[in-house]
């Protein structure tokens, strides 16, 4: 279960090494989205949960989750744009061997 952000990334991150170690010819983008999808909790509860624990969580962005009206909904999108950001800044690890 994930009810905080660090949870959250932690569960990224160990998806997109485990995907980049079982498949190397993986792309890496591919990879990232595949693992920040795989990672976004289910549940609205923890949705929700993860969500209060972040202090830059901005709902300002009314183009990230067009025509979107259910708030779990918005949340899991948002949640998912996060990750993605966090781990595109993180880089390929590939390209440090």
């Amino acid at each position: 279960m994930a009810d905080t952000w660090s949870d959250v990334v932690r569960i990224a991150e160990e998806a997109l090494a485990e995907l980049l170690d079982y498949s190397p010819e993986e792309e890496w983008t591919d990879a990232v989205h595949e693992a920040a999808d795989g990672s976004v909790p289910v549940y609205t509860s923890d949705r929700f949960a993860v969500a209060a624990g972040l202090p830059d969580f901005d709902f300002s962005d009314p183009g990230i989750a067009e025509g979107v009206t259910n708030l779990p909904d918005i949340i899991g999108i948002l949640i998912y744009d996060k990750l993605t950001e966090h781990l595109f800044e993180a880089g390929d690890p590939r390209e440090d061997s």
